[in-house]
């Protein structure tokens, strides 16, 4: 064998072998998967067919095809002593192999045929679950839990990376590439590839992760404002809490503004500044307001799209930026 058994069965507790007659009742045995392939040389590939504990069929797979490299890990035996029950001699001479043109051993045939295909599957999910487990030891990351919270867009091309680089023999040479693509493309990437606001990112992850785009942005508005509001130590809301902080051009005498992004000193410098106002105006009456008159469940997906609202979580975090390296005007 190709070193210790990776996997093994008892081939008696087939869900195959449950749903035939009490003919194959009897049937028993051992199947195993290896850790490595087995060498052709070694005569172990393949399932060996015992009867009374003698020899009766030498390995083989009892599959119309066995291209699947699942067969270089497949070895194990099986016992079958209801053919000694038969009429017929249904084991040639040199007790190597069965005789399967009767109708008896044809039908034991699709029966192993079933069987061995079942092993199969099973195997390609045992070793999947093995490698998900291993990568996780070596990597720290759940990819099951991580491939799950991405956009479908990204999902399957990384599920295949993480498969390709995660295979027998060079996940210890490539963990670090899998890390590397998860600092790249982490749980819920399109809320991390928005780059938002540190004080904001908080607050609304949980309403992202749990698929409330539009509470999210809701709440992203509504933190904003907030902020204003104890920046400014205004209680006013809406326009009239931005026409208050911001202003608009001129920026003299009674026009200027409470929280002030810049210098405002040069036309882009002002530009900003107004920009702001603007910007903060928008997303309250072209948002805030439309959320705060109809239940979230008729303005998303209704109004406003899962992206509309991810677009809005990008703004709001444009808007609360600015204002880390504002100032406040202590004699307005």
């Amino acid at each position: 064998m190709g070193g210790l058994p990776e996997f093994e069965w008892d081939a008696e507790k087939s869900t195959v072998l449950s749903k035939k007659s009490d003919t194959y009742s009897s049937i028993h045995g051992k199947l195993y998967t290896s850790l490595k392939p087995i060498s052709p040389a070694s005569g172990l590939r393949g399932i060996t067919l015992y009867s009374r504990g003698k020899l009766v069929n030498l390995p083989e797979y009892f599959s119309e095809s066995t291209s699947s490299h699942f067969f270089s890990y497949l070895t194990g035996w099986i016992s079958i002593d209801f053919i000694e029950d038969f009429e017929e001699d249904v084991i040639s001479t040199n007790r190597q192999s069965i005789v399967w043109d009767e109708i008896e051993m044809q039908e034991l045939r699709e029966v192993l045929k079933d069987l061995v295909s079942e092993i199969n599957t099973d195997w390609r999910k045992r070793r999947k679950e093995k490698k998900q487990k291993e990568i996780t030891t070596r990597t720290g990351i759940d990819t099951k839990k991580w491939v799950s919270t991405l956009p479908d867009s990204v999902k399957k091309d990384t599920q295949k990376i993480i498969e390709t680089l995660g295979s027998e023999d060079v996940l210890e040479e490539f963990g670090s590439v899998i890390e590397s693509l998860h600092r790249i493309i982490p749980e819920y990437a399109e809320l991390h590839w928005r780059h938002l606001n540190s004080q904001l990112k908080g607050d609304v992850e949980d309403y992202y992760k749990n698929g409330m785009l539009g509470e999210a942005a809701d709440q992203a508005v509504k933190l904003y404002f907030q902020r204003m509001r104890e920046m400014a130590a205004y209680t006013e809301d809406g326009v009239e809490l931005v026409g208050k902080v911001y202003r608009t051009k001129p920026f003299i005498d009674d026009r200027k503004p409470k929280i002030r992004l810049n210098n405002l000193q040069t036309d882009s410098e002002k530009a900003i500044q107004t920009g702001q106002a603007f910007l903060s105006m928008g997303i309250y009456a072209g948002f805030r307001n439309p959320v705060n008159h109809a239940p979230m469940k008729n303005v998303v997906p209704g109004l406003f799209s899962q992206m509309d609202c991810l677009n809005v979580l990008s703004l709001v975090s444009y808007l609360m930026t600015r204002l880390d390296s504002a100032s406040v005007d202590p004699d307005i």
